[in-house]
């Protein structure tokens, strides 16, 4: 082989050497400019070749119109240009996949072995080309790497639930440090949209920060129109009030950006430096992806804070409405109180005089009092009978009171229908007959002849006499009344008909409401209150039934009440006895204890007692009741509850710790206070029952009777009570 030959492939052998060389190095090179200042060496190592230069964009994924550098070259101080052009100069592409390709420059000293050269200088074009790829993709990575970072610290502040107060300087001071700035700024749009209020501070001097800034013609709105960052290199120059303040703290470059979340415009993101200082397009891209996290953050913060707010504020109309409704509910039972207190106090007040009234008319009507003609006992009857409908108005309008105050509990038994049923139509038959209105007989199927039911006595009898009382009251003369009953599931229908006025469609729905009545003139003539049926309804619902009615105008109504049935599993039974005057009851030979602070109570009670064979022992007060007991052997007291100073109950008390017989002997409550309270503390002291105001005279004999037995009476002049 020739020596030229040997030389050249020795030459040829080194090259490769130190390419494989340069291959082997190239992920741990510190810079690129070391890898391109190799390669630019390496190709000196062909003699053939003077001098070479490398040009590539500064970036290359920019359009045409970024212009190639001289990145690195070798074998002479000056570089070859791009543009210079000779026989000897040869130009290889590298190839960057865009408009904007590199090149490698050769200058050539002579042609030989060109071919074989050719081949190796392309060979490095390419490898060039793959390292300036890889080098723009790992700075690709690392923006996004940071950019990623940006967005953690960001997410991090919002889910640490840092205040609104706090958010603006932590966001100034991370700007600040993220990109090497002397100062940073949050400003947020204020109320009027035409200022900012600076609310993050971080490396000015805070007495010269306003805490405001004008928005309306400043360099700033700049950005409300366009999005980026805009950069301005001397704020002195500019004289703009809205920044000047910034060149008190010496700053005198400022880049700022928009904080804008939905189209929403938040306000600015501004970083400052005493020098002149220029931010690369990596500075820039992450500027934008920075202020555009913190107007995220910012957002979700004001909305946080907003919220928070709110709950407090409902907190506070929740306290105020609760502390109202406090003040309400109080002054709605003081009211009910007061109305409880005033219903007793008129039942009370009105039921007393009642007692005279129903005790003297019912014993002159019986000829207590010597022989009447018929026309004064037609008087007293008349006079007996308008006293029964007050009060039974009074006791309407008590038992609606304690319906309303839920101390109306049901007591349900069992009760046979049909003997119930005759006993309300012997109630009401005599008021039909004299107002000409024909009362059928009561038809009932075989199968509910027998039937029962399962409910309160009081209620189902105060029920089916509203109903029965309302179809005479409002039946002309010549009309029919009658009842009827069918078994629907568990409970019984009972329907009372009748022929009179009717009711309309429109005055239906409020037919069961309180203190509503016909508006007819016949219906207005009628005695009533309008509370009957709103009771009746209420007694029903308790006991687990309803009431109802179907009418027609002018044609008659039939109102029906459900009511429950009775089932195997009661044990008590009750009979439903008729109510028989006991106008010959005796009590021959007792002395009864009468204490009551009224006097005409006093003087009824008195001739009742003694018509019926027995003493009446009359005291006004308790301390008068106490000392007449001291003198006389009784057989029984009646005792008011309402007198002054000392209450009936006292005495009551005073009895059951005495010695016998008084700790013995029957002490029966005749009162006007007629509450389940009133009662039921009446009745835990010791009373023997509860006689309530105003009473019938045969009710009353019929209980001391029933107290007391006349037959057996010890030493003592005591009698033995009958439970």
């Amino acid at each position: 082989m020739h020596s030229s030959e040997k030389l050249y492939y020795q030459i040829l052998n080194d090259y490769n050497k130190g390419l494989d060389k340069i291959y082997s190095k190239m992920d741990s090179y510190l810079s690129a400019s070391e890898f391109y200042l190799d390669i630019c060496n390496l190709i000196l190592k062909f003699p053939q070749i003077k001098r070479n230069a490398l040009y590539l964009p500064i970036d290359f994924s920019k359009s045409s119109s970024n212009k190639n550098i001289c990145i690195s070259h070798a074998g002479d101080i000056n570089p070859i240009s791009e543009g210079e052009k000779n026989e000897n100069i040869k130009s290889f592409k590298i190839s960057l996949d865009n408009d904007n390709d590199g090149a490698l420059i050769v200058e050539f000293l002579n042609h030989n072995n060109l071919e074989i050269i050719d081949y190796e200088l392309k060979k490095i074009s390419t490898t060039i080309s793959l390292y300036h790829k890889n080098q723009h993709i790992n700075r690709q990575l690392k923006l996004s790497f940071s950019r990623l970072n940006v967005f953690n610290q960001l997410n991090q502040l919002v889910s640490t639930n840092i205040s609104l107060k706090r958010l603006p300087t932590t966001l100034a001071r991370e700007a600040s440090f993220r990109f090497g700035a002397d100062c940073g700024l949050i400003l947020l749009m204020g109320k009027s949209e035409s200022d900012l209020n600076i609310k993050g501070i971080y490396g000015c001097v805070p007495k010269t920060v306003p805490e405001s800034v004008p928005l309306t013609n400043s360099i700033l709105s700049r950005s409300l129109q366009v999005d980026g960052v805009f950069s301005i290199s001397d704020i002195a120059k500019l004289k703009d009030e809205s920044i000047s303040f910034l060149t008190k703290s010496d700053i005198s470059c400022i880049h700022y950006h928009a904080l804008i979340v939905k189209k929403e415009f938040l306000g600015l993101l501004l970083i400052g430096y005493r020098q002149n200082t220029l931010l690369n397009e990596n500075d820039t891209i992450m500027l934008e992806e920075f202020s555009h996290g913190a107007a995220v953050a910012i957002s979700r913060t004001i909305s946080q804070h907003q919220l928070s707010e709110y709950a407090e504020g409902l907190e506070d109309i929740v306290k105020e409405r609760t502390e109202d409704l406090a003040i309400q509910t109080a002054k709605s039972e003081e009211a009910n109180l007061a109305k409880s207190r005033f219903v007793a106090n008129m039942s009370h007040e009105l039921r007393t005089p009642l007692t005279a009234i129903i005790g003297y008319s019912s014993v002159m009507a019986d000829g207590l009092y010597g022989e009447i003609n018929p026309k004064q006992k037609e008087a007293l009857i008349s006079i007996s009978k308008s006293s029964e409908l007050l009060k039974a108005l009074i006791d309407d309008v008590l038992n609606l009171s304690r319906i309303e105050a839920g101390k109306e509990e049901p007591e349900p038994i069992e009760i046979e229908l049909l003997p119930l049923l005759k006993q309300i139509y012997k109630l009401i038959i005599q008021s039909a007959i004299s107002k000409g209105i024909k009362v059928n007989p009561i038809k009932v199927s075989n199968e509910i002849e027998n039937t029962k039911l399962f409910i309160d006595s009081r209620h189902i009898r105060q029920i089916l006499i509203n109903l029965m009382s309302n179809a005479v009251k409002y039946t002309h003369t010549g009309g029919e009344i009658s009842v009827t009953c069918e078994i629907i599931a568990d409970k019984i229908k009972i329907n009372v008909n009748d022929t009179g006025v009717g009711i309309s469609e429109s005055k239906l729905k409020k037919l069961f409401e309180r203190f509503e009545r016909g508006e007819d003139s016949y219906s207005l003539s009628q005695q009533g209150t309008g509370l009957g049926l709103s009771l009746s309804k209420h007694l029903a619902e308790i006991n687990g039934g309803t009431v109802g009615v179907k009418s027609v105008l002018g044609e008659g109504s039939t109102f029906w009440v459900l009511a429950p049935l009775a089932n195997a599993s009661v044990i008590e039974e009750e009979k439903i006895s008729e109510e028989k005057e006991l106008l010959n009851t005796r009590i021959d030979g007792l002395n009864l204890l009468v204490v009551d602070d009224n006097e005409l109570t006093c003087n009824i009670l008195n001739t009742i007692i003694k018509k019926a064979g027995g003493n009446a022992y009359i005291a006004h007060s308790v301390k008068e009741a106490k000392s007449l007991a001291k003198s006389v052997d009784l057989d029984g007291a009646l005792i008011d509850l309402a007198m002054p100073k000392e209450n009936g109950i006292n005495l009551i008390k005073y009895f059951k710790k005495s010695p016998p017989p008084f700790s013995t002997m029957p002490l029966i409550v005749v009162s006007a206070c007629v509450f389940e309270k009133d009662k039921e503390e009446a009745f835990f002291h010791g009373a023997s029952d509860f006689i309530p105001k105003p009473f019938k005279p045969h009710e009353l004999l019929s209980t001391i009777r029933r107290l007391t037995i006349s037959s057996v009476i010890n030493s003592t002049g005591s009698f033995k009570a009958i439970r």
